[in-house]
């Protein structure tokens, strides 16, 4: 029982290292930072996951705290599936307006980063493909999102 639950802990401790290279805030900028960070939410879910065997009100208590600590790596990991697909339904279709400027929504409007935006957008300007009018259109959407202040 011992050596199993020292094998899940192990195997935790690998998933957590993994994940939290999707943390935004990883920016390889600056190593002692990024290690910093990584090793502190890696350090603390081990601990939590070993409380759980304390009474089933810890293991809520620590589910719950596991969930806020992982919660936006999980949604960086989720979106990058995201964007890879879209960029392949892009790589099939580049001709597809519609395909572009979902992908440039997705960038601006949902996940709030302008420059990913506004490079997409650049990007469907340098397609000789598109018509002005669709030109315009992706750039009073892109604009469209900085008044919102969804960007």
């Amino acid at each position: 029982m011992k050596l199993l639950f020292v094998g899940i802990l192990v195997g935790t401790s690998a998933l957590c290292w993994w994940l939290s290279g999707y943390d935004t805030m990883v920016t390889g900028e600056d190593w002692a930072a990024d290690f910093r960070r990584r090793a502190m939410r890696c350090g603390v879910t081990p601990l939590l996951i070993s409380t759980c065997l304390i009474s089933p009100w810890i293991f809520i208590a620590a589910t719950v705290l596991i969930g806020v600590i992982w919660a936006s790596c999980v949604s960086e990991l989720f979106a990058r599936g995201l964007y890879t697909l879209m960029e392949r339904q892009i790589k099939d279709q580049p001709e597809n307006f519609n395909l572009w400027l979902k992908l440039a929504e997705a960038h601006g409007a949902y996940c709030r980063n302008l420059n990913l935006a506004s490079k997409t957008i650049g990007r469907i300007e340098a397609n000789r493909g598109f018509t002005k009018e669709q030109i315009q259109l992706a750039k009073s959407k892109l604009e469209e999102w900085r008044e919102n202040g969804r960007v």
